[in-house]
């Protein structure tokens, strides 16, 4: 699971820097919709990638109580 999650991390990270570069490949002071879609999706993935990361850390930092049944 650990590397599932970690190579989506990856995959998501990328995606994000391709939605960037779309962004700043359009001329400053235009209001393009394409700028505030592609905005939006930033936000979004940051959003996912964070969600993620927190999964991923408190994944690790409970390893060994994972199996314990109450």
């Amino acid at each position: 699971m650990e590397k599932l999650i970690e190579d989506l991390l990856l995959r998501l990270e990328q995606q994000k820097c391709n939605v960037e570069n779309t962004v700043n490949d359009v001329e400053p002071n235009t209001n393009n919709a394409l700028v505030f879609l592609n905005a939006g999706k930033i936000i979004a993935y940051d959003f996912a990638i964070n969600e993620l990361r927190r999964m991923l850390q408190y994944y690790n930092e409970n390893k060994g109580n994972m199996n314990v049944k109450k």
